[in-house]
């Protein structure tokens, strides 16, 4: 378990932290909580116009931040290839890759290098950063993928992985994403066993951060946002998990973070529920496999 307070209250941060999605939801709230502590925050942004507006509440809170906006689009290699890039002549090295953005349950369709976009999204692109930076990386770094509750749901079927032969749903779809990030973190972490650098794996619980209500989205979730936000928790907290994985110092390669301990009331949990998926070692060669091929990285391991 992981106290709250006590997580809000540490001091000492990483130096430097990469964060995707960094202009909204989980993604701007860990970025704003880094950048009170006097870390330097490397908000990778879908759109800088959004980023320099998330920049300037930032900016209203925290003095003279250490915030540097590069412009990601998830979607495209070629757009992460450049992120990948501008990080690598911004610092020197990254002490915490937060692999945060994403998109849930939207309508069919592919991104600008022909994968199925919540896959390709939520998955693929997060893998092909991390490739792309995993030279760059500090001794004892920590990479962060955040995943959803909706992993349980989630399955593989590797003949039929993009829905080439039909069968897509947009809930479905989302759900394998989010199975892709944690057996991602699992498979990492094996090809880690003699490195200090670990990865860990967060869900933010049901949290207001704007995935239910975007405009792509299916049109159950859209009209249905304004009910989940009557129950859903601020994205500050739902940010906590994540902020937790990447400086909590009980925090452990492999676990899966995620709000609200059971009968521990100010609490984290560190060992939350995994779908025995993503512990399934040929579903991890799998998945790793068919990353590779379809982005065309390979991870200098």
């Amino acid at each position: 378990m992981i106290n709250i307070e006590e997580l809000r209250n540490m001091e000492t941060v990483p130096q430097t932290i990469v964060i995707t999605g960094a202009n909204s939801g989980i993604g701007f709230e860990a970025a704003k909580f880094f950048a009170h502590k006097g870390a330097h925050v490397i908000m990778g942004v879908r759109s800088l116009v959004r980023g320099d507006e998330a920049l300037a509440y930032i900016e209203e809170e925290v003095e003279k931040p250490q915030v540097t906006l590069l412009e990601l689009d998830l979607s495209s290699l070629k757009s992460i290839d450049a992120f990948a890039a501008a990080v690598k002549k911004t610092v020197t090295e990254v002490d915490v890759l937060i692999n945060n953005a994403g998109i849930m349950a939207v309508k069919e369709g592919k991104t600008q290098d022909g994968f199925e976009r919540q896959l390709g999204v939520n998955h693929l692109g997060h893998f092909a950063l991390t490739a792309k930076l995993f030279d760059h990386l500090a001794l004892k770094a920590r990479i962060v993928n955040v995943s959803s509750q909706a992993h349980l749901m989630g399955s593989f079927d590797f003949d039929n992985l993009q829905y080439e032969n039909g069968g897509y749903k947009p809930f479905k779809a989302y759900a394998q994403s989010k199975l892709a990030n944690i057996t991602f973190t699992n498979a990492l972490n094996v090809r880690l066993k003699d490195k200090s650098i670990k990865a860990i794996t967060v869900h933010p619980g049901v949290a207001k951060t704007g995935l239910f209500g975007r405009k792509e989205g299916v049109l159950a979730f859209r009209i249905l946002s304004p009910i989940f936000g009557l129950f859903a928790q601020p994205a500050s907290v739902g940010a906590l998990p994540t902020i937790a994985a990447a400086i909590h110092p009980s925090v452990t390669a492999g676990e899966l973070l995620g709000p609200k301990e059971k009968g521990h009331k100010g609490y984290l949990t560190q060992n939350d529920k995994i779908n025995p998926i993503a512990l399934d070692k040929k579903a991890q060669n799998n998945l790793w496999t068919h990353s590779e091929r379809l982005t065309g990285v390979t991870f200098p391991l």
